[in-house]
């Protein structure tokens, strides 16, 4: 059917197809972010007192699921989702240890 004063539009036509966009120069996907900046984990490693966390966590109000100091200094904090990891991930900035680290035994190895 084609109505008075309009010309058919072809199937094939790149501007109207499933993937047509609204502005043809923005990209089909969002670019993604740096691997190393975006938690993969509900766990983190701060360099910072196991007071001072739980303090930040509070402010904030991130409820914290299990919290340790570590053996090789700082605190391993682990939150309820990694929402609320890349909150604290954010404040904490270059304190985020990226790096190994030694933990504390929580239990006694039996052998």
């Amino acid at each position: 059917m084609m109505l008075a004063g309009l010309a058919p539009v072809p199937a094939n036509d790149a501007a109207c197809g499933p993937r047509a966009r609204a502005d043809p120069e923005m990209p089909m996907s969002t670019p993604q972010p740096n691997a190393q900046s975006v938690p993969l984990s509900r766990a983190i490693n701060i360099a910072a007192d196991e007071n001072d966390v739980i303090a930040t966590c509070a402010k904030r109000n991130v409820p914290i699921s299990a919290i340790e100091t570590l053996h090789s200094g700082g605190t391993r904090v682990v939150m309820n989702n990694i929402t609320d990891t890349q909150i604290i991930a954010k404040v904490y900035g270059r304190k985020v240890i990226t790096s190994a680290v030694k933990r504390t035994p929580s239990r006694l190895m039996r052998g």
